[in-house]
């Protein structure tokens, strides 16, 4: 549709008098231009002004959309000198509304009119809908103009104007129903009656293309307003029998589709749109159609269930989910060592998969060789997303003892106390990291020290030779959550959680693994069989996703989060009822 531009749309200030002045020797682009300069510097009585200029050259010269947008621009103006005197402006546009002649223009005048009924929280709504009445009386002169010949200084042209022929009347039709939404059966009455009767109208002038369009708006209106999907499919369906010969039928073929995807039927979604191709191929948006195609049979894999943390020797399990291939390959890194200078070691393995004809998504399982020490980074070949799975015996708790951090380093399978591990206390970002300082666990697993700035978030990084614990261990105060100094006769409960990752991308999704224990003084056991609310948090805190987990035989939990497509690059945070929590990275990266 063609839409009406933005200052059309801005009902603001006073315009009771507009003068003549010296403006007529200029050209309308030569005073437009001053009032964009003078906007520019803030001056805005200098730009009223200049449109008191314009108006009285357009009405000179008969020119009514320059006087509507002379008139409306100076009321944008005078708001930001005086907000309160809506009312008068509002009063004057009435006036000019009553006094107005020409048909056209008393149409466009009383939609703006209506307009303002709708945003000023006015209750009345038969005044609004006397101006629409009003707006759309004179048919015959709104179809006969075309507006954007006529009216190309406010008015914009829309992807559907084509099909009326960039007439008036269905841009006053459209503008007119996107008053009426969300309103009570008599006002849903009255936008239909709207509808039917512009429908008549293109049929009696032979437009099959417009009267479908208006069709399939009225459907579309009528859904939005409680009009229940079986009804409305089934309207689809007459309309793409009796519509054959339009080419806006194609519109129905791709919605019918659509249905057809959700409800995974891909090869009937495909039947549909391949006749739609076939049948019509100048249609303007055949394009959309032919995108749709091109998604069902693309070839697809998803890879999913796979551990953050894995015991050297365990089978890896992987869940994958795919459509149109008969092969599967896994490309798994080795990113141990990886950087800019040296190449990334990498195997290959290959999965025959169980194919169909149907185009629809299969999930299997399969088992890939035990890895050895080390992290890894899984791709399925053709998947933009990966992986990080980190292999190591080493399970690494970090608990309060008074005022000092302790980091317990234990096996990873038998919870055996691991002697001589390597403790680093690290501070900065993973591109640039400080070692503070260095401690070795004793034969308890332990090492405890004071962190020299409480209100920084240090973190531990634990090895044992050529085992490295991931993913780093975050200490002390971060996002409003202090871990608990533990009273030696009280029993405090704490959740540690790890994810597979530092950063993430907008849309990826974060493996989150946990554990959680009771301790009382220095004892620490896990808790087994215990439920708990893992939270995701955006930037400002606000609760994206809310999981609930159990804890295994182990005190341990996994689950998972997709991050919204539209969310925004920063730091977010996830917490497990308060009792432990860790934070992440959304940005739009490369992994180096």
């Amino acid at each position: 549709y063609m839409k009406i531009k933005t200052f059309l749309l801005i009902l603001a200030c006073t315009c009771v008098t507009i003068s003549a002045s010296a403006g007529n020797n200029k050209t309308y682009e030569q005073l437009w231009n001053k009032v964009k300069s003078a906007e520019k510097s803030d001056l805005p009585r200098d730009g009223i002004k200049l449109c008191d200029e314009i108006y009285a050259k357009a009405n000179t010269e008969n020119n009514g959309q320059q006087m509507l947008k002379a008139f409306l621009r100076r009321m944008y103006l005078r708001k930001k000198i005086d907000n309160d005197s809506i009312e008068v402006d509002i009063n004057s546009l009435k006036n000019w509304q009553q006094r107005e002649k020409r048909p056209i223009m008393k149409s466009v005048l009383s939609y703006l009119l209506a307009k303002y009924q709708g945003s000023n929280n006015n209750n009345d709504d038969s005044l609004k809908l006397a101006y629409i009445r009003e707006s759309l009386k004179d048919r015959d002169d709104l179809a006969s103009t075309t507006s954007t010949a006529s009216w190309q200084e406010i008015i914009t042209k829309g992807s559907k104007s084509d099909y009326f022929a960039h007439d008036m009347y269905h841009l006053m039709v459209h503008s007119d129903i996107e008053l009426l939404y969300n309103h009570n059966a008599n006002i849903q009455r009255f936008a239909n009656d709207i509808y039917h009767k512009a429908i008549t109208y293109y049929s009696g002038h032979n437009n099959r293309d417009g009267e479908l369009v208006l069709i399939l708006d009225s459907l579309n209106y009528a859904r939005s307003q409680g009009l229940n999907n079986d009804s409305y499919y089934d309207g689809l369906k007459l309309l793409k029998n009796e519509f054959t010969d339009s080419p806006v039928c194609a519109q129905i073929y791709l919605e019918l589709a659509n249905k057809l995807i959700n409800s995974k039927n891909n090869k009937g979604a495909l039947d549909l749109l391949n006749e739609a191709v076939s049948k019509y191929p100048s249609y303007k948006n055949i394009n959309e159609i032919k995108n749709e195609i091109t998604t069902i049979k693309r070839p697809k894999a998803l890879i999913s269930g796979i551990p953050n943390v894995l015991y050297p020797g365990d089978p890896l399990k992987i869940t994958v989910t795919y459509s149109n291939i008969s092969e599967l390959q896994l490309n798994n890194e080795d990113i141990n060592d990886s950087n800019d200078n040296k190449p990334i070691k990498s195997n290959t393995y290959k999965f025959a998969l169980k194919t169909n004809n149907n185009y629809s998504q299969n999930d299997t399982t399969l088992t890939m060789p035990a890895l050895g020490l080390g992290r890894y980074s899984l791709s399925a070949k053709g998947s933009y997303d990966n992986a990080d799975i980190n292999v190591t015996r080493l399970f690494v708790l970090n608990r309060k003892i008074e005022d000092k951090n302790q980091i317990v380093v234990l096996d990873g399978k038998t919870g055996y106390p691991v002697k001589d591990a390597k403790v680093d206390i690290v501070y900065g970002n993973d591109d640039k990291e400080n070692v503070v300082t260095a401690y070795t666990t004793d034969v308890d697993g332990t090492c405890s020290f004071a962190l020299p700035d409480k209100n920084k978030n240090y973190f531990a990084k634990v090895s044992k030779g050529n085992d490295k614990a991931f993913p780093k261990i975050s200490l002390g105060y971060y996002y409003g959550y202090y871990y608990n100094i533990n009273d030696p006769k009280v029993e405090n409960t704490n959740i540690q959680l790890f994810t597979d990752r530092a950063i993430y991308r907008p849309g990826q999704t974060i493996q989150v693994n946990g554990v959680e224990y009771t301790q009382t003084g220095d004892d620490a056991v896990v808790c087994p069989g215990k439920q708990c609310n893992v939270t995701l948090h955006d930037n400002n805190g606000k609760v994206i996703a809310e999981n609930k987990v159990t804890t295994n035989d182990f005190g341990s939990f996994s689950t998972q989060f997709t991050l919204p497509a539209n969310i925004l690059n920063g730091g977010c945070f996830i917490d497990a009822d308060e009792k432990g929590a860790t934070t992440i990275r959304v940005e739009e990266y490369k992994r180096p």
